[in-house]
């Protein structure tokens, strides 16, 4: 995978200093088990309340039988010799489970 659009994305608070990053960000997965951990390769979206990002997941499983989720502050851990798709996401999940 190519990581230079990412790359670019990254940069554009940068370039764009009013601009505020999104605090909330949406997994979605299909048919995996419960305890299997959030991947990158699981992000559905990025949205600046948790309202939104709660709304665009019941959304999405209304159209699938898949699980979603929201969470902040989150971060990939483990091996980066692994694709980035794979790497496991750490998130701040405690919030986002109680709302709507």
């Amino acid at each position: 995978m190519n990581l230079r659009p990412l790359l670019y994305l990254s940069l554009l608070p940068l370039a764009f200093g009013c601009t505020k990053a999104p605090d909330w960000t949406l997994v979605y997965r299909e048919a995996v088990p419960a305890s299997a951990p959030w991947r990158f390769g699981d992000i559905a979206g990025y949205y600046p309340s948790l309202e939104q990002c709660l709304l665009k997941g019941k959304g999405m499983q209304h159209l699938g039988k898949g699980e979603s989720r929201c969470g902040s502050h989150c971060e990939l851990v483990d091996d980066d010799k692994l694709a980035p798709q794979d790497r496991v996401l750490r998130c701040d999940w405690q919030e986002a489970e109680n709302a709507l």
